[in-house]
């Protein structure tokens, strides 16, 4: 090859700006001399290139320029010549046959998939190396002097009439990284919003919202200003250029999908927009002629920053241009403010906190549209003035979303006001305008009124068939999801009730989407808290409809919402049996049923354990569901791994079950949790989670102890689980108050050990420690003294009464709210002095704390808590038992006071207290028991220890 066709070879010719990669078909053929293939996309061409001296200059081979990321400023770059390297003209054909073979139709066809996906790094990258690799030199090559003094005149783009040229790099390169950059947030921003937040949390070193994608667009515009002012590309930025960075703003102060209005907000404040908005003024300055568009577009970015002085600015100062050619005798277009523009005041206003200046702004275009019909356009042709445009549908619904971001009873008001007005000035209601109003009201609990809203949007829709108010299923989820959150007695059938409304409008072909699975789920949850008694039936049913509908598959969702209804109201082994016939249809057809998995059996297990007193069976087969399942884990079924809550549920079915040996059972249950994490351990890996027992179960075993009456081996354990959380610092091991709670009641319910009280107290005052200490945050409360306090009462001696009530007078003093007495606490002293018999100051003491009691309870100043403090059946009838056993001899009259007091607070004596009553009547002289002049049915008698 000579040296005049490496020399030519050495040249960058650069493509038309609308045929980026024509350079690629040409160059191989001129090198290789082979006819280019052929390529789907239609910027690839198959016939040569010609090279045009006259028209192009030499590229200078810089380095050190191409080796910068595309987005860095180049601000500091010379605009003089960059200097020359030499190349021997054999290694110079070599270089360039490289370049181009690797800019082949693989690498177009790679780079528009990196535009169109909005991948723009890489874009970046690869547009970078292929320049790069278009420049490379040889610096370490020697060539002769012969040849040295030719290669530099060719080099250098040296003519006999002393010009220099250089070959420019097209710009089209540079707008498809725009381009790309731009997709990158667009993109982004398509995605669904779990996809997210799965890469928010799990990515978040990666993040692609990270990059700030409008200040890396700046900058490259800026590179692309700079290196066509130096010559080194063809064009300067173009305006779709500019306009795809000022996209790339806009989609950045967007807020993200996970964030709320808050976020936002705070992160503008954080992030000074002044940033933003200086860089949106560079912008404009570097724009020759900007359009309506452009302006539109600025706007825009500066709405979304909550820049409402600086769009009022910019409007004015149009306004005023625009007034100023009015009046004047130049002809000439002018740009004037559109409604586009006002709308992002609008929104800058209401993004900032100030919706009254939005809501004056409207009112104000409201009104001088409604002037501007009335009067002749031709009136006002001269004058010096620019009416504000009218209103559109986007103008309110910026703001209606606005107030229904932040749902509040008020604000939803005025969003349903504006809504309204939409149909007085006849602009079009969209579907934009109902969904914030509707889902607004649903979060408020106001499903009703937002299904009656939802009803006007499809009649509207059904009247007018507008394309812009067709309804999405959107709506109608955000409805159901406020009915699946309403205990409203009929959401559950109005939940029902929309759903049918779903698919007859399906079926009608209003709405294109049938109603989902999730959909169904939502009806299926308000069954399951509804508290009708045909509330499991009538979720079956519908999971029964579910499953034969066409197209919609029951998940595992579907199946635990059902099994929950049935285990809150119905028999616990018609629970089981339902779980059997889920189990058995997953087995016959796995891809028309859900799989069982450890929600579906820990829901079977809580609701055998929540009655195993009433049902002697269930404790077994809690038992055998439970070797079931751990059956099922290890045959493979990850979604079946027993965890902590299903061996606490299995605990709870035996301690509750009150059958002989069932406290042992469920503290070897215990045992063999903490033997399967020792295995683990053991077996060369970390303790496993899942097995290791938690709070909950050391706490269901310590309750079976407490059921069992042995607040010895109740106390054992807790203290077993104390030390381990001391020694180990395992939030696993740490008691609770419900840990501190289950002890006390078990010393409660140990009636027949004479230390009972006093290992309460003593209890008691560790648990204070421990507070105080910082060793444990749980400190006690009214329920921990009450628990004592009976405890104290049931050793019925004057000692352990007298220490009652000084520690009741403790609780009455404290100042923590947590600390006050309640009706419980005051029963237990007044229960301590009626076993206190023959004490001449018992009946004088039951009585003070009755009148206190009282007092308290009709207290206006203790009003928020006089529910707390109202006695009950059981406290009259620990009075009437105090005066009965005591040695007075007008019983009679005292209980007939006691009786006018149960009958002005609505009392009702259960079979114990009349017992008491009917004693002091016996042992009374010729007393007429009042009692026979008033009902008094049976009540069961309250725990005390609850």
């Amino acid at each position: 090859m000579s040296r005049r066709t490496a020399l030519m070879a050495r040249r960058l010719r650069s493509p038309s700006r609308h045929n980026t990669n024509a350079i690629i078909g040409s160059c191989r053929n001129h090198q290789a001399g082979e006819q280019a293939e052929s390529s789907s996309m239609e910027c690839i061409p198959s016939e040569n290139m010609h090279f045009n001296r006259r028209r192009r200059r030499v590229v200078s081979n810089h380095q050190q320029l191409l080796s910068l990321p595309l987005s860095q400023e180049l601000v500091s770059l010379p605009q003089s010549t960059l200097p020359l390297h030499h190349h021997h003209h054999h290694h110079v054909q070599q270089q360039q046959q490289r370049c181009y073979a690797s800019a082949s139709n693989d690498f177009w066809r790679d780079l528009n998939d990196a535009v169109q996906d909005g991948n723009a790094i890489e874009a970046e990258e690869m547009v970078r190396a292929l320049l790069m690799e278009a420049t490379e030199n040889n610096d370490g090559k020697e060539i002769d002097e012969s040849d040295r003094e030719g290669t530099d005149k060719q080099l250098n783009g040296s003519s006999d009439n002393g010009k220099q040229q250089r070959e420019p790099i097209d710009t089209k390169l540079f707008s498809m990284v725009l381009q790309a950059w731009k997709n990158h947030n667009h993109n982004y921003n398509s995605k669904s919003s779990s996809t997210i937040l799965s890469e928010h949390h799990h990515h978040s070193s990666r993040n692609t919202r990270s990059v700030d994608t409008g200040l890396r667009a700046t900058k490259l515009v800026k590179q692309m200003t700079s290196l066509a002012n130096s010559g080194v590309l063809t064009e300067p930025p173009s305006l779709e250029d500019y306009h795809a960075v000022l996209e790339c703003w806009i989609q950045q102060t967007s807020s993200p999908p996970w964030a709320t209005k808050e976020d936002s907000l705070d992160e503008r404040r954080t992030n000074s927009s002044s940033t933003t908005s200086q860089h949106v003024q560079d912008l404009l300055s570097l724009i020759p002629e900007p359009t309506t568009e452009t302006m539109e577009l600025a706007l825009m970015v500066l709405a979304n920053e909550g820049n409402h002085n600086e769009i009022l600015q910019i409007i004015w100062d149009m306004r005023e241009k625009a007034l100023d050619a009015k009046s004047s005798t130049k002809r000439g277009a002018m740009l004037q403010p559109t409604l586009h523009m006002y709308n992002s005041l609008i929104k800058a206003y209401a993004i900032e906190g100030t919706p009254e200046l939005a809501l004056l702004l409207l009112e104000k275009m409201q009104e001088q549209s409604a002037s501007g019909r009335k009067k002749d356009t031709t009136s006002s042709r001269n004058s010096r003035s620019l009416p504000l445009p009218s209103p559109n549908s986007e103008t309110y619904n910026l703001l209606i979303s606005h107030y229904c971001a932040k749902p509040h009873p008020e604000r939803i008001k005025q969003a349903e006001a504006l809504l309204d007005q939409m149909r007085e000035e006849k602009v079009q209601r969209t579907a934009s305008s109902y969904l914030p109003v509707i889902t607004g009201l649903s979060k408020l609990a106001e499903s009703k009124r937002a299904e009656n809203l939802l009803a006007q949007m499809v009649r509207d829709y059904q009247s007018q068939f507008d394309a812009e108010l067709k309804p999405t299923l959107a709506p109608f989820r955000s409805v159901l999801w406020g009915y699946s959150k309403s205990y409203h007695p009929e959401a559950a059938e109005d939940a029902e009730a929309l759903l049918n409304n779903i698919i007859d409008l399906h079926q009608n072909n209003v709405l294109e989407e049938r109603p989902s699975t999730w959909s169904y789920n939502l009806v299926l949850k308000c069954w399951a808290r509804s508290k009708d008694p045909t509330a499991p039936r009538r979720a079956k049913q519908l999971y029964d409809r579910m499953s034969n509908h066409h197209g919609i598959v029951p998940d595992s969702t579907s199946m635990n919402t059902v099994l929950n209804t049935w285990a809150k109201k119905a028999n616990p082994m018609n629970t089981e049996k339902l779980f059997w016939d889920f189990y058995n249809a997953y087995i016959q057809d796995p891809l028309q049923h859900p799989q069982p998995n450890i929600i579906s059996f820990g829901t079977v297990l809580n609701a055998l354990a929540s009655k195993a007193s009433r049902y002697p069976e269930a404790p077994d087969r809690a038992e055998a569901l439970f070797r079931k399942l751990f059956e099922l884990h290890q045959a493979g079924w990850d979604d079946c791994r027993p965890d902590a809550a299903a061996f606490s549920s299995l605990m709870q079915a035996w301690g509750k079950s009150r059958q002989p040996g069932a406290a042992e059972k469920a503290e070897s249950i215990l045992r063999k949790m903490q033997e399967l994490s020792q295995q683990q351990e053991e077996a060369g890996g970390a303790a496993d989670s899942e097995m290791a027992p938690d709070t909950i179960c050391w706490n269901s075993a310590i309750q079976a102890w407490g059921i069992a009456g042995n607040g010895e081996r109740a106390e054992a354990l807790f203290r077993e689980m104390l030390a381990n959380y001391i020694r180990d610092k395992d939030d696993r091991h740490k008691p609770n108050i419900i840990t501190f709670t289950a002890v006390l009641s078990a010393w409660a319910k140990t009636r027949f050990n004479r230390q009972a009280a006093k290992r309460a107290e003593s209890l008691l005052e560790q648990m204070e420690k421990l507070h105080v200490s910082g060793a444990l945050d749980v400190k006690p409360n009214y329920v921990s003294y009450s628990i004592v306090l009976d405890c104290l009462a049931y050793a019925k001696k004057k000692s352990a009464t007298e220490r009652a009530e000084a520690l009741l007078n403790k609780m009455k003093e404290s100042t923590d709210r947590d600390l006050q007495p309640n009706v419980v606490s005051y029963n237990a002293v007044i229960k301590a002095w009626s076993f206190v018999k023959y004490d001449p100051r018992a009946v004088s003491k039951v009585i003070a704390l009755l009148d206190e009691l009282i007092e308290k309870s009709s207290s206006q100043e203790n009003h928020h808590n006089n529910h707390r403090m109202t006695p009950n059946a059981n406290t009259f009838g620990s009075v009437l038992k105090t005066i009965a056993d005591s040695r007075h001899t007008d019983k009679g009259s005292r209980a007939d006071a006691i009786v006018t007091l149960m009958e002005h607070h609505n009392i009702v004596l259960n079979d114990w207290g009349k017992n008491q009553l009917k004693r002091c009547y016996e042992s009374s002289s010729g007393a007429v028991p009042k009692s026979e002049k008033i009902a008094m049915p049976d009540l069961p008698p309250l725990d005390y220890s609850s």
